[in-house]
């Protein structure tokens, strides 16, 4: 049995765990991303939840722009979720709007387990396009100084201000495996994980 490289991701790995509680059935049609092949799987299998990057998206609404008649096989889509980079406007628009998926942006990294914020599907249009939403429940997060000649390193900036985002919570990871040094450099003493 061969583990296919996209399944060595936390998002992955967590959407699996979901699936497994949850009762959900998750679907890969392929052991590489086939946009063609997962248009027939969500039209085969009636799938209901999208998760994939912009690209993605973008790669499954072209399959219907090249042949129109493939649209019906995205109509049991219901949501969808955006990760990777924003959506661009005009991508959450179409998903929304032209194919009736619920498309939220959310945003994460591996060492984070995977997600610290999201939009939610009733967010305003311009808040979905313009942020990655709000911090999941029990997730601490600061924007902070991260010039460290300055004398206000590491300290909290005010709102609208550009900085280094730092996460804290259970769901930042334990370090890097039998790299201490890397894992100090990205934890610091309050446990605030470092983007």
């Amino acid at each position: 049995c061969k583990l296919h490289s996209q399944l060595l991701n936390t998002a992955i790995i967590t959407l699996i765990v979901n699936a497994a509680y949850t009762g959900s059935t998750m679907c890969f049609p392929s052991p590489t991303w086939s946009p063609k092949k997962t248009l027939n799987a969500i039209g085969d299998h009636e799938l209901d939840v999208f998760y994939g990057t912009p690209t993605m998206f973008i790669d499954l609404f072209s399959q219907v722009d090249l042949d129109p008649k493939l649209k019906s096989k995205l109509s049991s889509l219901k949501q969808g979720v955006g990760a990777g980079s924003l959506l661009p406007p005009e991508l959450l628009k179409r998903a929304n709007e032209e194919f009736n998926i619920k498309t939220q942006v959310v945003y994460g990294t591996t060492e984070n387990s995977p997600v610290v914020t999201g939009c939610y599907l009733d967010d305003p249009y311009k808040k979905q396009v313009n942020t990655v939403g709000r911090a999941l429940d029990h997730i601490e997060l600061k924007i902070s100084n991260a010039d460290p000649d300055s004398e206000d390193f590491g300290e909290i900036l005010p709102i609208n201000t550009s900085g280094e985002l730092c996460t804290r919570g259970y769901q930042v990871f334990s370090g890097y495996l039998n790299d201490d040094k890397k894992t100090k450099e990205a934890i610091d003493p309050q446990r605030w994980y470092h983007a």
